[in-house]
């Protein structure tokens, strides 16, 4: 038969007539301490148990495969590794199919524990966005592409959210971050180890639950029953919470976002963020984006902080000074500066070492506007500039007259 790796899920129902041909063709089964549990009461438990190797975390699990492999002696080895519910919905199976190839890897699913929860609570999940805050058992190595944090957002976006937890991120941590939000608007189902003989069910609201502790794994299921329609795209200055004169206008956040060209997902770093007003509407118009608003200002972290709460909005707030802060950052598709500190060569130049493809910045003075151009075109980006001056019409006794604001100039660099 050759290398082969079997990937089985199990949990919720009887294993199917291929999942039971690929254990009798395994000489190995691959599986951690909890789904053990699981697997020691299927019937087909007591003829393979000598086979079984407890193996726990992912790492593991991929190393011993690979020393196996490696050994002359067990080089073309077929072996299984057990799954939990689905191995290809944020499961083992996407990352053995990474690291041995698609041909080496065959996969019998089995339901998803999200799945199970929502049939267990008779509510259709077609409208329910999915996400995982498991981290894996190696807080070190801890990569997610969602936090706690995110829930909110979603939340509010599609108003029915289903959360794969882990002991860290947990439904308590759920319920406490929801109620920031939310008080008690939302309403929550915490399904515990389903599959197990001590599968429980526990809802209620945010506060209800915050100080409850839950046994894992778990599956948490979060309903706001009324929908908000904050706009996308569009906020006017007196909805976001700014200190005076201090912000990006209404016209040139809508000039500023359509010459970043943002793409549906990646990294943005907003620099010089002040309230927020940039990274706000990148966040509302862009769910998959990673937004970083970089302010020094204790007094503009503060007003971000209010924005991002009152709209839900997803950016992570960082506090300190560019560009010393900047290299703490993972590395950004697309680049906004809204303010330099005095300190703008330095500051592109940072950005730039950066790689972005796009980078835009508005200035206001025409000392900042001749140093950033050649600077730009010396460091081989293709520019643009665009001096944006809008008049805005004002009430006089019934009839309307145009007052100007400021003009400003709107830089934008492409990477050639």
């Amino acid at each position: 038969m050759g290398s082969k790796i079997f990937v089985i899920g199990i949990g919720y129902s009887p294993l199917s007539e291929s999942a039971r041909e690929m254990l009798s063709n395994s000489n190995y089964i691959l599986t951690s301490t909890r789904l053990l549990e699981v697997f020691s009461t299927y019937p087909e438990y007591e003829s393979v148990k000598d086979r079984v190797i407890l193996i726990d975390g992912v790492e593991n699990t991929i190393q011993f495969i690979r020393n196996l492999w490696e050994d002359h002696s067990t080089k073309q080895t077929p072996l299984a590794v057990l799954a939990s519910g689905d191995p290809m919905f944020y499961g083992i199976g996407r990352r053995l199919s990474q690291e041995f190839g698609k041909e080496k890897i065959q996969i019998s699913p089995e339901l998803s524990s999200i799945q199970i929860a929502f049939a267990l609570i008779k509510e259709p999940w077609d409208n329910a966005f999915l996400m995982s805050v498991h981290g894996g058992p190696y807080p070190g190595r801890r990569i997610n592409r969602y936090e706690v944090e995110d829930i909110p957002y979603f939340l509010s976006l599609y108003g029915k959210v289903c959360v794969l937890t882990d002991p860290r991120n947990n439904p308590s941590l759920i319920a406490k971050t929801l109620y920031n939000y939310f008080g008690d608007e939302p309403y929550m189902y915490v399904l515990e180890r389903l599959g197990y003989k001590d599968e429980r069910i526990v809802q209620g609201k945010p506060n209800e639950l915050t100080f409850l502790d839950f046994r894992d794994p778990n599956v948490v299921i979060v309903i706001l029953p009324n929908l908000s329609h904050t706009p996308r795209f569009g906020l006017t200055e007196s909805e976001i919470s700014h200190k005076k004169g201090l912000i990006t206008k209404d016209e040139v956040r809508a000039l500023v976002i359509h010459k970043l060209k943002v793409p549906s997902s990646g990294i943005v770093w907003d620099i010089g963020a002040g309230s927020g007003s940039i990274s706000l509407e990148l966040s509302l118009l862009f769910p998959e984006l990673t937004i970083f608003a970089v302010e020094k200002d204790l007094e503009m972290l503060t007003l971000l902080e209010e924005n991002k709460k009152r709209y839900k909005a997803r950016y992570k707030i960082i506090p300190g000074e560019a560009p010393q802060i900047l290299s703490n950052l993972p590395k950004p598709h697309r680049v906004f500066i809204g303010g330099s500190g005095g300190r703008l060569l330095e500051l592109l130049d940072a950005v730039i070492n950066a790689g972005p493809e796009i980078l835009v910045l508005t200035v206001a003075l025409l000392e900042n506007l001749c140093q950033a151009l050649p600077y730009l075109r010396e460091k081989g980006y293709e520019v643009d500039v665009t001096q944006l001056c809008a008049f805005r019409s004002k009430d006089l006794e019934g009839m309307f007259r145009l007052s100007p604001q400021n003009p400003i100039f709107v830089i934008s660099g492409r990477a050639a």
